[in-house]
């Protein structure tokens, strides 16, 4: 096979100045003394602790002996909680994630070769393993923790969509990115202790495990007295925690200066190896890739739902960039001139791009712009190992729950969405309401008049019903408002602020008003509305007819009409959850009550109906193989199979509402073709 690059001289390293070194040294000492003040704290809540319970003990004496008691007990609680919750994660174990797909040099010899050349032009130590993934990215960084950081055991990950998508002068630039970080020696190493502590303090104040539930649930599920004690241990741990916020966004903040700099100083081997004008194009090709990758995810979501998935994601990704408009991909190319943030870790485009035109360099590598696909001997089975391999084991897919097609099979799919999409669009432009589901009725033959009338005002509504809609929304929106705030109000909860529920005063009466108010108004828009709806379903029915395929498309209206009926259960089950979620939150804040209890089963309650009329909904309905597995049930593509109310409803909401709109678009794209008076194309997704 002939080698599709070499390279003429040698690269000049990138000279760090003695400023920058000192800077570098001085962050990373500041970075690991908030650790220690982290420690510290930690100390200074047991000694806080022990203190109390060795010199107060005084409290105990006297009468009320069950109010000395809690006042003895609570604040070492509370202290004991501040320690426990702050030792947790210097103490927890986490799963390591399944690492991506490893190649050998004896499988793609031109590919570790390249690799090696880069590094030795470099100045980086050659990777002891390279491994592939799906992801728009390339990275490498040091094997088994602090052992590989002292010992500077590299593994390098290539994103195989990379390959797939650049040519060999800009995937060598983007490695001469990666590698440039290690070729500067120790600043790598203090850069790797400034990241990884901030990793630390990050995951210190956003992770939450089972312990975090018991607090909560023993905080609002207890005896009275139990939760008069777990009252001040929860301020305690929020207040704990907000410290740390503090000491997590001190180090961010120190940090990122020379976190911009590393990246300006990467940059200098990626433009001094491929050259100036080479940057600029990776630049641009890489915000295409990871716009295709936003496109892959929605496509990947629809496909899922029929268990058909593209057996190799990266020509995939690909392949959907070559089919976006140009306008679509123009826009993912332009550059913000806006300035960077003091508190971002990597230079802006604009800067990075000035810095590469600046530095004018033509690059040492030598050869035409062949694609990075020439690198691999075998690029086709490799990159299906590595997708599978990303279904299994980064989305978490039992092997069981999909089937691999052809990717220009999915390609083809996926394309057939959007153009599904866009007959939805050219049918409604801005109307319709998630809120106001459809349904569609038996078309009746009526006159070509009449049609044209439907056409007509449908056409003619335009931004009017569109504003209308939107309307409506917002005052669906405040009747979810007004309703939790009574069930708040009824529970003994007393706001300050009751603008946030759209309430004028934080008062039973002001937020029924508020509510009737609300509903008043989207009735009288819903009847305003209605004669639009009618003309679209009547519409919708007379194109489905023309359309040909009776058998088919009856199934279709039939599964559409299940679905809308689910559709409006789900809306009165996220009222009662939204209600829920807010006195859960206040629930965990203070002491439960008698009446927040009451309350709180009896939304519980509710949802649980809800659920049950989504479910009678779509219950033995089949479901089309247009939209799901070919044999699946309305019910099992909505992931409402489970009698019983999940814990996680947003799930099942959020399938439902893909489900009735991946139908809708279904039907008018049927309809749409049914008034061209053109043979429908049938499609197995």
């Amino acid at each position: 096979m002939q080698v599709p690059f070499s390279f003429s001289g040698r690269l000049e390293p990138t000279r760090l100045s003695l400023a920058y070194r000192l800077g570098l040294v001085v962050v990373a000492l500041a970075m690991l003394l908030l650790p220690l003040a982290y420690l510290g704290l930690i100390a200074l809540a047991g000694a806080g602790v022990w203190w109390h319970l060795t010199h107060n003990a005084w409290i105990l004496r006297g009468d009320a002996v069950q109010w000395r008691v809690l006042g003895y007990a609570a604040p070492a609680i509370a202290g004991g909680a501040i320690t426990f919750f702050m030792v947790k994660p210097v103490l927890a174990t986490h799963p390591m994630p399944e690492p991506p797909l490893p190649i050998l040099p004896s499988e793609e010899p031109v590919l570790f070769a390249f690799v090696e050349q880069i590094c030795r032009q470099v100045g980086a130590p050659v990777p002891r393993r390279v491994q592939v993934d799906c992801q728009v990215n390339a990275s490498a960084g040091f094997i088994g923790g602090w052992r590989g950081l002292i010992r500077r055991d590299l593994v390098l990950t290539i994103g195989l969509p990379l390959v797939a998508g650049l040519s060999v002068r800009e995937l060598g630039g983007v490695l001469a990115h990666e590698f440039g970080h290690f070729a500067q020696g120790s600043g790598l190493r203090l850069t790797t202790v400034v990241r990884s502590v901030n990793g630390w303090f990050a995951r210190v104040v956003y992770e939450r495990d089972h312990w975090d539930g018991r607090l909560e649930r023993w905080s609002r599920d207890s005896d009275w007295r139990f939760q008069l004690l777990m009252i001040p241990s929860r301020f305690a741990v929020w207040l704990s925690r907000l410290v740390l916020r503090g000491l997590m966004v001190a180090g961010h903040a120190i940090s990122c200066f020379m976190m911009r700099q590393m990246e300006y100083d990467a940059d200098s081997y990626e433009i001094k190896l491929s050259g100036s004008p080479a940057f600029a194009s990776t630049m641009f090709r890489l915000r295409e890739l990871n716009l295709a990758s936003v496109v892959c995810s929605q496509d990947l979501r629809g496909l899922l739902a029929t268990g058909k998935l593209p057996s190799d994601l990266p020509v995939f990704l690909v392949a959907r960039l070559r089919g976006l408009s140009d306008d679509v991909v123009r826009q993912a190319r332009e550059v913000s001139e806006q300035a960077g943030g003091y508190f971002d870790t990597h230079p802006t485009d604009a800067e990075r791009l000035r810095a590469a035109e600046t530095a004018a360099a033509s690059g040492i590598f030598v050869g035409d712009d062949s694609p990075a696909l020439q690198l691999f001997h075998a690029f086709g089975p490799v990159s299906a190992r590595a997708t599978r391999h990303h279904y299994e084991h980064r989305a978490g897919l039992p092997s069981d729950a999909f089937t691999l097609i052809d990717t220009f099979d999915a390609v083809r799919v996926s394309v057939d969405r959007e153009a599904r999409a866009r007959a939805f669009g050219d049918l409604f432009a801005d109307g319709l309401s998630r809120y106001r589901p459809l349904v569609i009725h038996d078309a009746v033959h009526e006159s070509d008049d009449t049609g044209r009338t439907d056409r007509t005002e449908l056409s003619s509504s335009g931004s009017d019903v569109a504003e209308r809609y939107r309307r409506f929304e917002q005052l669906t929106l405040q009747r979810y408002k007004a309703f939790a705030a009574q069930e708040l109000l009824q529970a003994g909860f007393h706001l300050p602020d009751p603008s946030t529920f759209g309430l004028d005063a934080w008062t039973l009466e002001a937020a029924a008003t508020a509510e009737a108010a609300a509903r008043t108004e989207s009735e009288e828009l819903a009847r305003s509305l209605a004669d639009y709806e009618e003309s679209a379903t009547r519409r919708l029915a007379r194109g489905i007819t023309r359309g040909g395929g009776a058998g088919e498309n009856a199934a279709l209206v039939a599964a559409f009409n299940a679905a809308s009926g689910a559709m409006l259960a789900c809306f009165d089950l996220e009222r009662l959850v939204f209600a829920r979620h807010m006195l859960d939150n206040l629930v965990q804040a203070t002491a439960t009550t008698p009446e927040a209890r009451e309350r709180h089963a009896g939304l519980t309650a509710g949802m649980g109906e809800a659920w049950d009329r989504m479910r009678r909904a779509v219950h033995g309905v089949p479901a089309p193989p247009a939209v799901s597995v070919e044999g699946a049930t309305l019910e099992e593509c909505c992931g409402l199979s489970s009698v019983a109310l999940p814990d996680d409803l947003s799930e099942p909401a959020a399938r439902t509402e893909r489900l009735y709109n991946a139908l809708l678009h279904q039907l008018c794209w049927i309809a749409s073709q049914g008034e061209a008076h053109t043979p429908v194309r049938r499609s197995g997704a």
